[in-house]
């Protein structure tokens, strides 16, 4: 729940309801108000009602006197007020009184009436004539203040009610059964017995009678929660607070349910409405909250949560409208809980073809790369060439792992691409340099710069090193990252392709660094269209991820938009557009994730068309909301309300009839007899038959009466204590002594077995009731006849029940009817009569003059009718929902507005209104409008409205300006034209709106009078920092800030920073400018030089040359050659510089991890070589693995042994010949076995082998094999093959398998019919209704193509491909319109879209093949007599243009590919059979050639390897120094 939004409605019905109370409990002096003329004194307000009292004591007080008579009164009536005012001194140590009104002189309580007591303690009784009681008030009195006492009597209903009030607080309230009047009161001020309380009295008075409109005052008439009463002349009318609405009662309040009103509060999007007592609550659905205005909902933005629903690694909470779905980062998908995101094997996921080795995964793509270096680890050498790449793109990754042991004292190389042998950094493409304390430097083609990593490598683990860079928009981003740690973002301005690169590890001038590297790899250009297909960046619900060459979009499905990001969707809230649906009467609009649907507010539905709410008939309904008897339920718009029949009232509950006593409600006289209720009207009866019950008997005359009116009510008590045998007449009404049925009006007949008949002057007729009637039991019976409409309607009633209706054609009135009790020509039935009684005409009553009149509330009018009435009220007032009140008429927020201006102010009154305005506005002429009494003189015209008095204003200009048109315009005045201003002492006049403004510039500061400019020392305000070395030196207008020699002042900061000598060129650099290193060092020191190793610094900070092979590379092993700046050592074969010893030291291969196969020993022969030796019992084969020697390879194996074969043994020289299957050993010789044991079982009609099997002789025995379609199990039975389940592939497409003992077959699904097929298997099945063959060609365009009418018809043929052909339903031959044969673009019968877009039906590429091919194969002819000679410039030249015509013939195949594409798109398009022959031919032509190109380029490819291969022999082969042949490292240090 919103607390907020609560505490804020709290706090508006705070100050709502504290305006009411303040514009309620202001107070009116009525004597003021109203003009009244008090004869025995002034008027004065009691209980804010107009008051005249009699006064005993004015307001000059009077002390208390023992025995002071202060009046005598005539009478003090049983309703009467009596006030006065008490000042107390001192309490006493005795019972005091203070005011004493008697009759006696004696002490009685009640002869008090009243009077006030004082006990010693300050507590107050005061005696009152109620019952004789004392009230004693428990506080003390105040003393030395005035207490106001006021005792009052007044009669509420039927009891007469004393009160007590102390300044103003009622004490006491008691119902007094004895109140009478009191006849010669005298008034005391203390009295005879006690002495005098220390005091004094003033105001007091006396009223007799009732003081008019006490109802609401004492015990007020409307008793309950959330009403008001409101007294009127003699009476009240009770109403009640915002909220609540009075009930039928006419005094008790009923909660207002605003939710289902026509326009209920909160009926916003996603609101909520909640009904309370009196009022409403607001609150939203879930996934929102209630907005700041507490009149919307606004989302809940669950992602922005402390604790977001999307915990996740790699995850993106996404906020949508009323909820939210968590999606992933490319490259991860959601796990099951759909909350977290797992990572995605992207080579697992996309199954790639690599040609050149396995998938891999880089930044979440799948890639291909070309492996340099694989898993098996390689030692790091100096000079090694691993490989050379004809290209590195633009765009690129290269990644390898390295292994450091340790970390040398100079610069070593561990990885270098290149495409020169010198070591500037634009060669180096990239590479991976060391320093001595392990830091990295990789330099790569990014400008030319190096970039350091400052953390060193990890010594003894591998460490994988990635380098890639790729095209973002329009820039290349070189990134370099350390175990997928980014360390480096680099756009690269200068981003090229390179050729002919070269890869070592270690290099060819610095030793080799103590490592292996392994796992190398690079990858050419950007992986394409792999975004949308593994785990899509736009990976979320409603998302659509469109892969573009190189990229992606994304998108969102219908009722969706893209977010921000551009890559998550969020729901549109169509209820919220600008044209939203639903925007019909009584409609609601409800969003929903990606959509909506449409409501109705309540006690509507959504109509047949789903576009306008209908009313809800809570009426008809199943359970109708108004479940009562003789009650109606009324529906209206969007509600219902329940009213009940005549002589019914709604209950309490507003759903229930109670039965209304209209002889209680109605005082009505009746001269006969008394009320009676009949069909729910009170009635005055004629009694025939009292309630004392008469014997039924023969002939007896009950009665005569004068006439029997066309409308009349008969109704009797009958009593039977048996049947008789024969007919009986009970009642008899008649008009003659014949036994004419048109004179009977009515009777009464009983049959023998109870059975009733009526017989009424109904047309003549009889009615007979079959039901009998009960014995020994009153029965009442009533027979009416009413008109209705323009009908006579003769209705008869057993025990209130309807048993007959029936309309009397011949109703007429009848005079001198004679009433008989039985007949005088039948035996009397043996029963009794009472309360029989008979009403002549229909009675109209007037309710409105009834002493309860049904409109009988405030402001309502009663408007009688013929046979009933109607309710209305007086203007100002509208009918209650219940018809039976008057509600006032808010007329100010009615559509109406009556007071129709702005800055008005409508005030609500009961029947009516008022309108005033606010300040500074008065009331028109048609007292409803406002008009500005400042209108012309508004602010923005520099004008100021003087209001003098509430209709008088002058209009002045503001200050600064003046007048030349007696005020209709108001010019400013430029007071720094003037020599006047005020401005002086550096300050600058600045002329504002109506003013005027001095400033300063920069370095003053305004004087305290805003007048003058005066210097600001900046100094003392720290302008130069606090650093010590600072000094500030204040100036007029400014200030310096100076710092000792050899640093600066940066302002920046505010200190004294270090000047860097090192940072000076040319003639002021400090170092040398050639080798020399510069470092700047901190204050006071300035700089230090230092030079590259193999450099030394003079005294004037020049580098020297060292000669290092003075103490270095000097052994027996090396060759030691001094260079500029380093040296060079060359070590003999098998020997290696030592970066420890700096000598040539012997290489053991075998420790550097020389890998030897499987079950071999490495040993080192001689310095450079090392032998791989197999361990016992094995032997090196041809693939130099070690295999287990195999004694039968021997020559002449077994030779003396026919029919047997070596067995090899274990051990050296250990074998054996045993004899082949068939054969048998005899001494040492094999024979032959003779054995036909399945021919003979079956001869003897036996079986050697299970069921489902078959039986094999083999040479010397037989065997058992099972049946085709069975399998063999490890029990040795054959058991029935499942092919539907072994083999997935056994049905074609669309067919079911079915297995059947020892096979299957295959039959179509339901929907789908077969091709005529023998094998099952090979069976294809169509769909019903695609069972035909496409469409073909059979015949040409009977006219020539001149023009686009459709002149000529061309045929085509169809095939039916299913086995039954009554299910191919259509025609197996069509024509067409066309023109000719060549104008295909005429005929639209394409097999899909795409063959629209090929005009006429022809590929438009221009076919070159011929010349190129004679090109291509003189080139290969001219390149097979060139031969490869020795290491020259011509070899590089070479190189170079093979590695051209590879690349210029690859374009050409791809061209003819994307040619040989599109005339395949082409002849399937293509319906026409002399079309389709030519580009068929076109067709293999294009493929022939693309084959001939694929085999000069895999010639050019072969002698480019060849090329390669001689280079790097060329390279390798400096041979200058004989046996110091391995260069092992060049140190050239920069």
């Amino acid at each position: 729940m919103d607390i907020k939004g609560l505490r804020q409605k709290e706090i508006l019905s705070f100050v709502l309801f504290s305006l009411v109370v303040h514009v309620a409990t202001q107070d009116v002096n009525e004597c003021i108000e109203i003009v009244t003329s008090c004869s025995n004194g002034g008027c004065i307000t009691v209980d804010e009602k107009l008051r005249c009292p009699v006064y005993l004591v004015a307001s000059n007080s009077i002390p208390l006197t023992k025995g002071a008579v202060i009046a005598n009164i005539p009478i003090l009536e049983k309703e009467y007020i009596v006030s006065f005012d008490v000042y107390l001194a001192s309490f006493t140590t005795d019972v005091r009184i203070v005011v004493y009104f008697t009759i006696g002189l004696n002490r009685s309580n009640n002869d008090m009436i009243p009077a006030l007591l004082l006990y010693p303690n300050g507590n107050m009784a005061i005696p009152a004539p109620a019952n004789g009681n004392f009230f004693t008030y428990p506080n003390p009195i105040a003393l030395n203040t005035w207490t106001n006492v006021r005792i009052s009597q007044v009669l509420i209903g039927t009891q007469y009610v004393n009160s007590i009030r102390i300044n103003e607080n009622t004490v006491s309230d008691y119902a007094n059964d004895q109140a009478q009047d009191f006849y010669n009161v005298t008034v005391y001020a203390s009295d005879t017995w006690f002495e005098a309380q220390d005091g004094f009295i003033r105001n007091l008075f006396f009223i007799n009678g009732k003081a008019n409109n006490y109802e609401c005052d004492v015990h007020p008439p409307c008793s309950w929660n959330n009403g008001v009463c409101t007294n009127s002349n003699g009476s009240y009318y009770c109403s009640c607070t915002t909220g609540w609405t009075l009930g039928q009662d006419g005094i008790s309040c009923i909660d207002i349910n605003e939710c289902i009103q026509s326009n209920p509060p909160c009926s916003w999007s996603n609101g909520v409405c909640m009904n309370t007592n009196g009022s409403f609550l607001c609150s939203c659905n879930m996934g929102w909250t209630l907005g700041e205005d507490n009149a919307s909902c606004v989302d809940v933005n669950e992602c922005a949560s402390s604790s977001p629903p999307c915990s996740l690694f790699n995850g993106v909470c996404n906020n949508t409208y009323g909820s939210y779905f968590c999606s992933c980062n490319k490259g991860w998908m959601l796990a099951q809980d759909n909350a977290t995101c797992v990572d995605v094997n992207e080579c697992i996921e996309n199954v790639t073809s690599c040609s050149n080795g396995g998938c891999i995964t880089v930044d979440k793509q799948p890639r291909c790369p070309v492996y340099l270096v694989g898993s098996i680890s390689i030692p790091l050498t100096k000079g090694a060439v691993i490989a050379s790449i004809p290209i590195l793109e633009k765009e690129y990754i290269v990644s390898f792992d390295v292994f450091l042991t340790s970390f040398t004292t100079d610069i070593l190389i561990a990885v270098y691409f290149t495409i020169g042998l010198n070591r500037l950094n634009n060669d180096m493409i990239p590479a991976l340099l060391l320093y001595p304390n392990g830091n990295m430097a990789i330099p790569a083609p990014t400008n030319g710069n190096f970039f350091d990593i400052p953390n060193p490598i990890a010594l003894n683990t591998w460490t994988n090193v990635r380098i890639s860079q790729v095209l973002i928009g329009t820039q290349y981003v070189n990134t370099i990252r350390i175990n997928e740690n980014t360390v480096y973002d680099y756009v690269n301005d200068q981003a090229q392709d390179f050729y002919n690169v070269t890869v070592y590890a270690s290099d060819t001038w610095f030793e080799a660094q103590d490592g292996f590297i392994k796992n190398m790899f690079f990858i050419n250009g950007k992986a394409n269209n792999y975004e949308c297909d593994v785990h899509p960046p736009c990976s979320w619900n409603n998302g659509v991820c469109t892969n573009s060459n190189g990229s992606y979009y994304c998108s969102c499905a219908t009722g969706w938009t893209l977010g921000q990001d551009d890559i998550s969707c969020i729901d549109i809230n169509e209820c919220i557009q600008t044209n939203p649906p639903c925007s019909w009467s009584n409609a609601v609009c409800v969003n929903t994730n990606g959509s909506f649907f449409c409501s109705c507010k309540v006690g509507w539905t959504l109509g047949q068309n789903n576009a306008s709410c209908v009313d809800v008939n809570e009426c008809a309904s199943s359970s109708p909301p108004c479940s009562l008897v003789n009650g109606v339920c009324n529906n209206t718009y969007g509600s219902y309300f329940c009213s009940c029949k005549k002589g019914w009232m709604l209950a309490q509950d507003n759903a229930t009839c109670v039965d209304v006593n209209e002889c209680i409600e109605n005082v009505t006289s009746c001269s006969n007899g008394g009320c009676i209720t009949v069909d729910k009207q009170p009635r005055c009866p004629v009694y025939l038959v009292g309630s004392m019950s008469i014997p039924l008997t023969k002939g007896a005359v009950i009665a005569s009466i004068p006439i029997l009116e066309k409308e009349y009510i008969v109704s009797f008590d009958v009593y039977f204590s048996s049947f008789t045998t024969n007919i009986r007449i009970v009642v008899y009404f008649t008009n003659g002594s014949n036994s004419s049925k048109n004179d009977v009006i009515p009777a009464f007949v009983l049959h023998v077995n109870g059975k009733k008949t009526f017989l009424v002057s109904t047309d003549g007729y009889f009615f007979d009731i079959l039901n009998p009637i009960a014995l020994n039991s009153w029965t009442n019976v009533r027979i009416s006849q009413v008109l209705i409409g323009t009908q006579y309607v003769n209705t008869i009633r057993i025990n209130e029940n309807t048993v007959h209706v029936y309309v009397n054609h011949q109703a007429r009135d009848f005079y001198n009817v004679t009433v008989y009790t039985s007949h005088a020509l039948f035996e009397a039935q043996d029963g009794f009569l009472k309360n029989m009684f008979y009403v002549n005409g229909k009675a109209n009553i007037n309710e409105c003059t009834q002493t309860n009149p049904p409109c009988f509330w405030s402001n309502g009018l009663c408007t009688n009718t013929n046979g009933s009435f109607f309710c209305s009220c007086n203007v100002g007032w509208a009918l209650g929902q219940d018809n039976a009140s008057c509600v006032d008429v808010d007329e100010c927020s009615s559509n109406i507005r009556p007071c129709s201006w702005s800055n008005g102010v409508c005030l609500n009154t009961l029947g009516s209104f008022i309108c005033s305005c606010k300040y500074r506005w008065i009331l028109g002429e048609d007292s409803s409008s406002c008009i500005d009494i400042c209108e012309g003189c508004e602010e923005n015209k520099n004008k100021v409205c003087d209001i003098r008095s509430a209709t008088k204003i002058l209009c002045l200009c503001k200050n600064g300006y003046f007048s030349l048109d007696n005020m209709m315009t108001c010019i400013d005045v430029d007071d720094c034209s003037s020599e006047t201003n005020g401005c002086r002492d550096n300050s600058i006049c600045v002329n504002t709106d109506g003013g005027y403004n001095c400033t300063c510039p920069i370095g003053f500061i305004l004087t305290n009078d805003g007048m003058g400019c005066q210097d600001v020392n900046e100094c003392l305000q720290n302008k130069c920092g606090l650093d010590h070395n600072v000094t500030c030196i204040n100036k007029v207008g400014n200030f310096e800030c100076i710092c000792p020699q050899g640093q600066f002042f940066n302002s920046s900061v505010l200190l004294c920073q270090d000047i860097n000598e090192c940072l000076f060129t040319g003639a002021e650099y400090p170092c040398d400018s050639v080798r020399g290193h510069c470092e700047n060092q901190p204050f006071p020191v300035k700089y230090v030089c230092s030079c590259p190793t193999g450099w030394s610094l003079s005294s004037k900070n020049i580098c020297t040359d060292v000669n290092e092979c003075l103490i270095w590379c000097n052994g027996t092993n090396g060759r030691c050659i001094n260079q500029v700046g380093g040296f060079q050592c060359m070590c003999a074969v098998g020997y290696a510089y030592s970066n420890v010893t700096h000598q040539c030291e012997q290489v053991n291969m075998c420790a550097l991890g020389f890998q030897c196969p499987n079950n071999s020993v490495c040993t080192m022969t001689v310095p450079g070589s090392v032998s791989c030796q197999c361990i016992n019992g094995l032997m090196m084969d041809y693939s130099s693995n070690c295999v287990e020697i195999n004694n039968c390879n021997g020559p002449n194996m077994c030779y003396d042994k026919p029919h047997s074969r070596c067995v090899n043994k274990q051990g050296i020289g250990m074998w054996s010949c045993d004899c082949l299957n068939g054969y048998q050993a005899v001494g040492n010789f094999c024979s032959l076995i003779l054995v036909n044991e399945c021919i003979i079982a079956e001869q003897e009609k036996k079986s050697l082998c299970k069921l489902n099997q078959q039986c094999i002789d083999t040479t010397s025995s037989f065997k058992c094999r099972c049946l085709t379609g069975f399998s063999l199990t490890s029990t040795g039975d054959c058991e029935d093959i499942n092919e539907c389940i072994v083999n997935k592939t056994a049905c074609q497409y669309n067919a079911d398998c079915v297995n059947t003992y020892g096979s299957y077959y295959c039959k179509c699904k339901i929907s789908f019919v077969a091709e005529n097929v023998t094998d099952s298997s090979l069976m294809h099945c169509y769909a019903i209704e695609s069972i035909w063959s496409s469409w073909e060609q059979i015949s040409t365009c009977s006219e020539l193509c001149s023009t686009d009418a459709k002149q000529g018809k061309i045929k085509f043929h169809r095939r039916c491909l299913a086995i039954d052909f009554n299910s191919c339903n259509g025609q197996f031959l069509k024509e067409e319109y066309c023109n000719s044969e060549y104008c295909d673009n005429k005929i639209r019968i394409s097999k899909r879209l795409q063959c629209e877009k090929w005009s006429n039906m022809q590929p438009t590429i221009s076919d070159i093949s011929a010349q190129q091919n004679e090109t291509w194969l003189k080139k290969l002819k001219s390149w097979n007599s060139w031969k490869v000679q020795g290491c020259h410039q011509s070899l590089d030249d070479a190189s170079l243009l093979v590695n051209h015509d590879i690349k210029s013939i690859r374009n050409e195949i791809k061209r003819l590919s994307v040619y040989r594409s599109m005339l395949i798109d082409v002849i399937d398009c293509n319906t026409y059979i002399q079309r389709q022959a030519g580009l068929l031919k076109e067709y293999i032509s294009v493929y022939s050639e693309i084959t001939m190109y694929a085999s000069i380029k895999a010639a050019l490819s072969k002698l480019k390897s060849r090329i390669d291969l001689k280079l790097n022999n060329c390279a390798r082969g400096m041979s200058l120094l004989g046996v110091y042949s391995s260069l092992s490292q060049v140190k050239n240090m920069i």
